[in-house]
């Protein structure tokens, strides 16, 4: 896969929402971070989806003056996380290169066995993220009434918030 950022040179544009730590990038995550600022791309943000590859995020970050980081639990992960090592996201977020706390929300595409522990794995995020002042990144997927009520339950107007997926649903 090749990239060519030339469409955005000469623009002032940031990724708040990127991946480069995939396992299908690899091998191309240092040219595609070191392409960045000279094609237009002042910033990225690097989304940690695990406590795992929240480590992982900010370590990449720290290896680049214009990448940042997210630390969080994406809910596909919810009946796999260990609740009480949801500490180790208040480490994370102390760290300078952590900007947000995501990627969180709620996700029912794949089904809805889990929804009780996404909702509170969610929710157990949402008080993080307001202990540290820090804006959220929200993954919606098929859980507009669930998310609405949330939002409501926890004043998620309060929050800052960067979107994933569907989230212009709940509220356009």
């Amino acid at each position: 896969m090749d990239f060519n950022f030339s469409i955005y040179k000469g623009r002032n544009l940031a990724d708040t929402h990127a991946h480069m730590l995939d396992e299908k990038l690899t091998l191309k995550k240092e040219e595609i971070a070191n392409g960045l600022y000279d094609n237009g791309i002042k910033f990225a943000v690097e989304i940690g989806t695990n406590i795992k590859d929240s480590f992982e995020a900010l370590d990449f970050a720290e290896k680049f003056q214009n990448i940042y980081a997210t630390a969080g639990v994406h809910p596909e992960y919810a009946n796999t996380v260990d609740f009480n090592e949801l500490y180790k996201l208040q480490e994370l977020i102390g760290h300078n290169k952590a900007v947000a706390i995501g990627e969180i929300g709620l996700d029912y595409h794949y089904g809805k066995e889990d929804v009780e522990l996404q909702k509170k794995l969610f929710k157990a995020q949402l008080e993080i993220a307001k202990g540290k002042k820090l804006p959220i990144v929200v993954h919606l997927r098929d859980a507009a009434e669930d998310m609405l009520k949330t939002a409501l339950e926890k004043n998620l107007a309060a929050y800052a918030i960067t979107d994933h997926c569907e989230i212009n649903r709940w509220f356009g």
